[in-house]
């Protein structure tokens, strides 16, 4: 319902600009009211009990306060903190140095209120018998109001907590429709499909939801546009933190004198040393003396005169860092910055100051992240000289310095742009990375490892893979287009393109889904494969023999190409390879097809079950095939492998040794003496058979080897009572 209380704002960093109490009460009722007021009417109110009291920005009375000066601070606000019992104070947390000091503060305070009296005022307030339960209440809402959340330290009291919740998607959107029509004519676009855009990018959705960052972030959008329909937006996330914080500054210095303590580009380079700090401790937190500690480390690289002048002040300077550079109080003495990606920001900003200097970067041989390394190679969109001083450091320092050292350089050399060329990496293991919309065109990898890194929409085209390994990986519509050599993929893939590839080895691990082979002449290998839907087309693919390994392929499309068994070289050497194993091997090598479809293909000694080859017959999934092709199951020589003749005027079922299906596939049995034999007898005319000579050589071999070969074709007569 309606009150008949009166709200009172009070701007706590003009308090320093007033000579007492009631002049800084008196001036911002003034500039509130734009007109004379009488201090008077305000005590007056006050003792009526018709007052509300926002006192808002503490941390902005001075942000390089002493916790001396704090203290006298709330000295000289207690007047105005007794005036109501609905008193509101807003902070920063991290303006106190430790939770211990705001509640030592407290205490201070009353014990200067009940024991030594107030302060002196023109028109003293009334001390009555719930004067000390009115201050406790109101400890207790200064402890909210400056703390927030729950904290453990600071005893529950008789109150109603209210938590401020992060906006959310639809408020978000709300708030970005209050300036629909900038948006309109600079984006062409709605508040939702701007919010949608801007999402997508690395961490801002999470910034998004509080109302002055959110304020700030559209504050650069709309003074510097992007281009929404790039898939990787041009400004890069480094450019997009760099003027936030620039921003951010430039708001603090313009608030006046009281936040002009340390000029902008020291509080930049003082948040850059803090978050070296968290960096070098391998902890998101710091604490006060570490803090300080920063402070004394960065300010070598001022002038002496500066440096003595922090020396003399430096509780002062780390209040005002505290305040400006983004950092807020977690729990006792412990400080962090108010979201996480400021930290990795910083760090990467420290780290490309540095690059122009040619020298070693002790930094850059930590286990940096994947969102610090992303930030430091997005810094190459501002300035395509990071490229080339990262190039530097690679050659000077990244093979003569540890692994960590290399890694984190190919890792920001692969995030400063959507497209890497002419780039070669080796002998390094990158891990826990994460790429989206990356090509690689023209890049040489030998003796690689991506470990536990996902791709999503990553090509690489016109590449040499001598040695590359994806360990654990995860990918998303990854293609590779005019490569060669060997390739080994995570064990999870959905989307996986091989297009102009000519003599490509590839091993796979786990499961694949939707798989397009084109053009490509490829070998697999692996211990247990599962591919599930996909296509070939004008391909040579071939099985590579291991003991143990398994093929699975699911519902997949086979036209105008080769199947065969054979070696990671891309030739078929059948016969050595049987050469080599017993029956007991060939059994534990399995390639299993199920409800594919083979058109134009040509089989060389591949094998598939009787069931699934009777049945692609049946629904036309075979057609115009040729080549040797093995049958395994309980029902091969009832299907397949006997005729029913007449011998000497009786009707005989006779059994023959293999069988011929649309007079160009050799059907055999999968029966290890006999697939040697066929094997053996292959390899005779055709010592070395390659890829391409398949299309020319299979069906001549089956016509003059096998059609008038009575030896190879072999007949028995099978006695009446196992007639079918």
């Amino acid at each position: 319902g309606n009150s008949n209380k009166a709200p009172f704002l009070f701007k706590l960093r003009y308090l320093s600009d007033s000579h007492s109490i009631n002049h800084f009460i008196n001036s911002q009722i003034e500039q509130t009211l734009e007109s004379k007021f009488a201090i008077e009417k305000f005590w007056y109110l006050a003792k009526a009990k018709k007052i509300v009291i926002i006192l808002d920005g503490f941390d902005e009375i001075a942000t390089h306060a002493t916790e001396k000066r704090r203290l006298q601070y709330f000295h000289e606000l207690m007047p105005l903190m007794t005036a109501s019992k609905h008193v509101v104070i807003t902070s920063r947390p991290s303006y106190f140095r430790s939770l211990n000091e705001f509640n030592l503060i407290l205490e201070d305070v009353n014990k200067m209120m009940f024991e030594e009296g107030s302060p002196t005022l023109s028109d003293p307030m009334r001390r009555d018998t719930n004067a000390k339960e009115l201050a406790d209440s109101h400890a207790k809402l200064i402890r909210r109001q400056v703390l927030g959340g729950s904290i453990d330290t600071i005893k529950k009291r008789q109150s109603s907590v209210y938590e401020i919740l992060p906006f959310s998607e639809e408020k978000v959107i709300e708030y970005i429709s209050k300036y629909k029509e900038k948006i309109r004519i600079i984006y062409k676009c709605s508040p939702k499909q701007l919010y949608e855009s801007i999402s997508k990018l690395y961490d801002l959705k999470d910034l998004l939801t509080t109302p002055l960052l959110l304020e700030m972030m559209l504050f650069v959008l709309i003074k510097k546009p992007l281009n929404l329909n790039d898939s990787n937006l041009s400004i890069g996330p480094a450019a997009l933190y760099r003027n936030y914080v620039y921003l951010h500054l430039d708001r603090d210095w313009e608030k006046g004198r009281i936040r002009q303590y340390l000029n902008k580009d020291e509080r930049l380079y003082f948040a850059r040393g803090v978050a070296i700090a968290m960096l070098k401790n391998d902890n998101l937190e710091v604490s006060y003396e570490q803090v300080m500690s920063a402070i004394q480390g960065t300010a070598k690289g001022f002038s002496d005169a500066r440096k003595k002048f922090i020396k003399e002040h430096i509780e002062e300077v780390s209040s005002d860092v505290q305040v400006c550079s983004f950092l807020t109080l977690k729990q006792e003495n412990v400080f962090e910055f108010i979201h996480k990606s400021f930290m990795e920001y910083f760090v990467a900003d420290y780290v490309q100051s540095g690059l122009s200097d040619r020298k070693r970067i002790p930094e850059l041989a930590k286990n940096l992240n994947y969102e610090t390394l992303y930030f430091l190679g997005g810094f190459s969109i501002i300035d395509a000289n990071i490229s080339v001083a990262l190039q530097y450091q690679l050659i000077q320092f990244g093979h003569t310095d540890s692994g960590l050292y290399r890694r984190n350089i190919y890792g920001a050399i692969l995030y400063s742009n959507q497209i890497n060329s002419e780039s070669s990496f080796s002998s390094c293991t990158i891990d826990y990375l994460r790429f989206k919309a990356k090509e690689l065109v023209r890049c040489r990898f030998y003796d690689l490892v991506f470990y536990r890194c996902s791709f999503d929409e990553t090509i690489i085209i016109d590449s040499q893979i001598d040695s590359l390994e994806m360990k654990e990986c995860q990918s998303k519509n990854l293609n590779f287009f005019n490569c060669s050599g060997n390739v080994s993929l995570g064990n999870k893939i959905s989307g996986l393109k091989i297009n102009n590839c000519d003599g490509l080895a590839c091993a796979i691990e786990g499961e694949v889904a939707d798989v397009e082979i084109s053009n490509s002449k490829l070998s697999m290998l692996g211990s247990k494969v599962e591919i599930s839907s996909g296509s070939a087309s004008e391909f040579a693919l071939h099985f590579v023999f291991q003991l143990g390994a398994t093929f699975q392929l699911k519902d997949f499309d086979f036209e105008a190409g080769v199947l065969a068994l054979g070696d990671n070289t891309g030739s078929f050497h059948i016969d050595k390879i049987l050469g080599k194993v017993t029956k007991n091997d060939l059994k534990k090598f399995s390639i299993q097809f199920e409800r594919c479809s083979f058109i134009n293909v040509t089989f060389l000694f591949m094998s598939l079950h009787s069931k699934e080859f009777l049945l692609a017959k049946k629904e036309g999934r075979l057609k115009n095939c040729k080549g040797v092709l093995l049958l395994d199951g309980p029902d091969i020589s009832s299907n397949y492998f006997k005729t029913t003749e007449y011998i000497d005027g009786e009707k005989t079922t006779v059994k023959h040794r293999i069988g011929i299906f649309e007079e160009r596939l050799l059907l055999i049995p999968n029966d290890y003496q006999l697939v040697k034999f066929v094997a053996s007898r292959f390899a005779q005319e055709y010592k070395r058979l390659p890829s391409y000579d398949f299309e020319t050589c299979c069906w001549d071999w089956i016509r003059a080897e096998v059609s008038n070969n009575k030896e190879l074709m072999g007949t028995k007569n099978v006695p009446k009572k196992s007639r079918i």
